[in-house]
């Protein structure tokens, strides 16, 4: 696959790498309230982030920073 898109097997867990831009997964979701990507708003954007550092990534709407952890965290 692409480099945005390489997975990483370390010590038997599988570790995902933050690409340059995530946008359009409509399960990842921005932790603010009310930044217009999220559903409550209507404004019917796709949720964008932009990486700003191995594990941090920057929400394109509002700014919001939020962590890969976050960002990944509901979805199971």
């Amino acid at each position: 696959g692409s480099e945005s898109q390489k997975l990483f097997y370390y010590r038997g867990k599988l570790t995902l790498s933050l690409p340059e831009t995530v946008e359009g997964i409509d399960s990842l979701r921005c932790p603010n309230c009310n930044c217009i990507s999220r559903r409550r708003h209507q404004e019917n954007v796709p949720p964008r982030f932009h990486k700003l550092g191995a594990d941090v990534a920057i929400c394109g709407w509002c700014e919001q920073i939020v962590t890969s952890e976050e960002l990944f965290a509901h979805l199971h």
